[in-house]
């Protein structure tokens, strides 16, 4: 082999090299928590036995959940993600406003859409005073530190295998109805997550007296599991 097939050679050594450098650093390390759902149905709402419907009853792929819940300090600790959830008589009794009273009728109409009091919006992103928001700011719970979900987390806590209520039950206390997300939709209003059977809600009607329960969480858990199927 003379000195220009060695060249040749340490050039597409070099190239192969760098290929495959460049598909390690651009894989994708989500991962993905199992949703709960062991039982396939159909769109009637009819168990498929046969394995003939793929999805996530069937799949049940992912990782177990792993929980454990302090009995002393009502907190619930999820292990993939790292996220501590409150877990007091609270969750299951109080529920709370959105935004000030005065403003909830001022600031959307009956169906949610937007609309600004005298033309000034940012009225309308006034959380302060007994609010969800508040609420968990001020919590004082092992210390504080707590603040609400994002639509992503809260639905992440949700088991799509149980029903009324939706979730886990090392959770002690939830209310089968609809919870708080710091997550906005249409407008200024959020998105809350039902915990009967699992799902979140967008719109609802009589905005005006919308109120919803509260379960509050802390950290900032693990971004690697909290992109995963089990959201949407």
């Amino acid at each position: 082999m003379n000195w220009l097939n060695y060249i040749i050679v340490g050039l597409l050594s070099i190239l192969i090299i760098g290929c495959g450098t460049n598909t390690q650093t651009t894989e994708d390390t989500s991962i993905i928590k199992k949703t709960g759902q062991v039982t396939s149905y159909d769109e009637n709402g009819l168990e498929v036995p046969n394995n003939t419907l793929k999805d996530d009853g069937f799949y049940q792929k992912g990782l177990t959940p792993r929980y454990s819940r302090d009995d002393q300090k009502k907190i619930v600790t999820d292990h993939l993600t790292g996220l501590e959830w409150q877990d007091t008589a609270d969750v299951a009794l109080e529920d709370k406003n959105w935004m000030k009273s005065e403003l909830m009728g001022e600031c959307s109409d009956d169906y949610g859409n937007p609309s600004c009091p005298d033309g000034n919006c940012s009225l309308c992103y006034d959380t302060s005073g007994d609010t969800a928001t508040t609420y968990c700011s001020e919590l004082t719970l092992d210390g504080g530190g707590w603040r609400l979900p994002t639509l992503e987390e809260l639905t992440y806590i949700v088991d799509k295998g149980k029903v009324a209520p939706s979730i886990d039950p090392v959770f002690k206390y939830v209310k089968d109805t609809r919870y708080f997300t710091s997550t906005t939709g249409s407008g200024f209003l959020p998105i809350t997550v039902f915990f009967d059977e699992g799902f979140s809600l967008k719109y609802f009607p009589k905005v005006y007296n919308f109120r919803a329960h509260v379960r509050c969480v802390r950290g900032t858990g693990d971004d690697n599991v909290l992109k995963s199927s089990q959201f949407h």
